[in-house]
């Protein structure tokens, strides 16, 4: 799952209504996508198995956000901003 344990989110800085949360996803897992605050709480969660999510950044308060891409055999984290 992902690419070399990478997952990409662009555009970052996020400053248009909506990202995209990319990675590689070969056998279809079930992937699950979990966005936080600063404060570490839950803001957004959504789940595929695809090997991309759509962040829509319009319901998001300008600030930076982590997040989670969790599968059955990985977990990634990363971060972005919303401006």
């Amino acid at each position: 799952l992902y690419s070399n344990g990478e997952a990409w989110v662009y555009p970052n800085p996020v400053t248009t209504t909506t990202a995209t949360v990319q990675f590689k996803n070969p056998q279809q897992q079930h992937v699950t996508l979990t966005v936080y605050d600063v404060l570490g709480n839950v803001v957004m969660q959504k789940e595929t198995t695809g090997n991309s999510f759509t962040i829509h950044a319009a319901v998001l308060k300008n600030g930076m956000y982590f997040f989670t891409l969790n599968a059955s055999d990985a977990l990634h984290s990363g971060k972005f901003v919303v401006e």
